[in-house]
């Protein structure tokens, strides 16, 4: 029987495959990334759903294999009723959106029956594929290693934008307007662009605004305010990193005060500004203020003393954000007793990237 998942043959393993596969899961004694094993040796195990939604979603598709029980160190115990089992199967298969199409293998190794249901991948343009009666974000799952795991709204929204052709960077900020962006470097940015591009310059200025998605219809846009805008914090108070320096070499070490942090300072601009962000960094030398407490508002991390440099080592936080995603700040902690590089080193600049 041949099958087509994403845009890709799959051809049903053969029995004597399917007892070589039984065979590699029963001596590893373990289960893999497209492969998971159900007993079934009293009944169809109830709950299939997040397997059959992880192993869909992933390119490469899976295997469920009934007849062996990893609760008894992965032994060949045999499935109860191989035709019951392949029917309860489908239906379960069923109730996913979209339908997955199983494709049935069995076999038999020393007088016990067990049985293959390879789960095909879904194209990309329908994914994710999800339990109907969970809905589609607590009914989506992902295969990690041999788990099963619900996907993150992060996930959900990288298909949902596939599907729609969502462009975040496009979307317009209704308070904004061109009165607000920064005009020299704006100008700077279109004659760049023209430079690169002579039929470009025969655009007229809507046109160009347009063209580089620096308004949409006639609307400034989310790119626009965070590469241009005098003050992007206006519009999402939350963009930008907040930088302290702690007295010890972890999150948690006190000084002789019992203070947590011995500087702090809320870096913020555009994303060119805020990437500079090893120019605004707090430095020992220039503590202002001693705050006994800090409330973190994203990923947190701490330089540590190295082997190697033994004049210590710079931060370097790397945090993904999405663009639509200005609920958190990031905070960024760099340890007292580590001395600066000087800012012309390779190793001098932290690194944030929004």
């Amino acid at each position: 029987m041949l099958i087509l998942a994403y845009s890709r043959e799959v051809f049903a393993i053969l029995p004597n495959e399917l007892l070589e596969l039984a065979n590699s899961v029963c001596k590893q004694k373990a289960e893999s990334q497209t492969v998971e094993c159900k007993a079934a040796r009293v009944d169809c195990p109830k709950r299939l759903y997040d397997t059959l939604s992880s192993f869909s979603n992933q390119d490469s598709g899976g295997v469920l294999l009934f007849g062996i029980d990893e609760t008894i160190g992965f032994q060949v115990v045999g499935v109860y009723d191989a035709q019951d089992l392949q029917k309860k199967v489908t239906e379960q298969c069923n109730q996913m959106e979209p339908p997955v199409r199983a494709v049935f293998t069995l076999a038999e190794t020393d007088g016990k029956w067990i049985c293959a249901a390879e789960i095909p991948a879904v194209d990309l343009a329908e994914r994710p594929c999800y339990y109907r009666g969970a809905g589609r974000i607590k009914g989506s799952y992902v295969r990690v290693g041999d788990a099963d795991l619900p996907m993150t709204d992060y996930e959900l929204y990288s298909y949902e934008a596939f599907r729609h052709h969502l462009h975040d960077d496009e979307r317009p900020v209704e308070r904004a307007d061109l009165a607000m962006l920064d005009t020299d470097k704006l100008e700077r940015y279109i004659l760049q662009r023209r430079a690169d591009r002579p039929g470009f310059a025969q655009l007229s200025r809507q046109q160009t605004l347009e063209m580089l998605n620096i308004t949409r219809n006639e609307k400034v846009t989310l790119a626009a305010v965070l590469n241009f805008c005098l003050y992007p914090q206006g519009y999402f108070p939350q963009l930008g990193v907040t930088a302290v320096v702690v007295p010890g070499t972890q999150i948690g070490d006190t000084d002789a005060d019992a203070a947590r942090f011995i500087d702090n300072k809320r870096i913020e601009g555009t994303i060119d500004e805020i990437r500079n962000i090893h120019r605004a960094v707090p430095d020992r030398k220039r503590c202002g203020h001693v705050p006994r407490t800090v409330k973190a508002h994203g990923s947190l991390g701490v330089a540590r003393k190295g082997n190697r440099h033994r004049r210590g080592k710079p931060i370097c936080l790397l945090s993904h954000r999405g663009l639509l995603d200005f609920k958190r700040a990031v905070s960024l902690a760099r340890a007292a007793d580590i001395l600066p590089l000087p800012e012309d080193s390779p190793r001098a600049r932290p690194c944030i990237h929004l």
